[in-house]
């Protein structure tokens, strides 16, 4: 199951400061549930391009805009208001500015954005440092709901991953079929191992790639799919914290997703660059 599914859009910030919105930030968003991608600036590209390129690939996604150093505001009130004519039914809008000197300022731009566009995923203005804004870009993330109905992303394809189980002097092994931070989905041809809903299995190892996770679970969800029998998994690392096991898998699940959907974005984006 993908995320559109579970009601939860890519978010893309447009144009933000790469110190902004860096990988570590990035990485943080996804641990939230939050599937965040950032799209920088093509030089000499056309930017309606650009934007009419990512929501015919994503049509259900958020686009937040950074106007951060002393851009002209009428472009992006321009630019904003061909998407919002546009896209109104697939795209949320919302605006990260660089604060103004002034209250007149900055009811100009509110009142640009918010009411003369109808941007509907906020306006909001930027602080002076790093760290503040990335607060205040989360906060915002959470107000858009954009995490869905999710707990947790899912790399749903993990195949080339795998399980090995050691229960009741019992020994199976297998595929993982799909990941998050805190549960696993693993399939056996029938009759399959005789776990049921509830069943605790101390002894798991995991191996993502390079990693190698010694841990323990829960089986949370038994189904049969024709000749397969399938098991959800909550896990839980046997040698580290919580905390420590979620943020090394999120590093796996953040980097699959990046790779996958920037790829397919920026070469719709090359595609429209190259024909001008």
């Amino acid at each position: 199951m993908d995320s559109s599914q579970l009601g939860a859009p890519k978010t893309f910030f447009i144009f933000p400061n790469p110190l902004l919105v860096d990988d570590a930030f990035l990485e943080l968003a996804f641990l939230k549930g939050y599937e965040c991608y950032s799209l920088q600036g093509v030089l000499g590209a056309d930017h309606r391009q650009i934007v009419a390129t990512l929501v015919n690939a994503f049509p259900h996604c958020l686009l937040f805009f950074f106007i951060e150093n002393d851009e002209p505001v009428d472009y992006y009130v321009k630019l904003l208001g061909a998407v919002q004519k546009k896209f109104a039914d697939s795209v949320s809008l919302g605006v990260f500015y660089k604060r103004r000197s002034s209250t007149q300022e900055e009811q100009a731009v509110q009142r640009s954005f918010l009411f003369d566009v109808g941007i509907e995923a906020g306006c909001i203005p930027l602080e002076e440092t790093n760290l503040t804004n990335q607060g205040r870009v989360l906060d915002v993330l959470a107000a858009n709901e954009v995490a869905g109905r999710r707990k947790a992303i899912r790399m749903p394809d993990a195949s080339r991953f795998h399980s090995r189980f050691v229960h009741n002097d019992q020994t199976v092994e297998g595929p993982i079929l799909d990941l998050s931070i805190t549960h696993f989905t693993v399939q056996f041809a029938l009759p399959g191992p005789p776990w049921e809903f509830a069943t605790k299995i101390r002894d798991i190892t995991l191996t993502l790639g390079t990693m190698t996770i010694e841990a323990r679970g829960l089986i949370t969800l038994k189904r049969i799919q024709k000749d397969k029998v399938v098991f959800v998994i909550r896990f839980h690392s046997r040698d580290v914290s919580d905390e420590v096991l979620m943020t090394a898998v999120n590093k796996i699940i953040y980097r699959y997703y990046q790779n996958e959907t920037m790829a397919v974005l920026n070469a719709r984006i090359q595609q429209v660059t190259e024909r001008g």
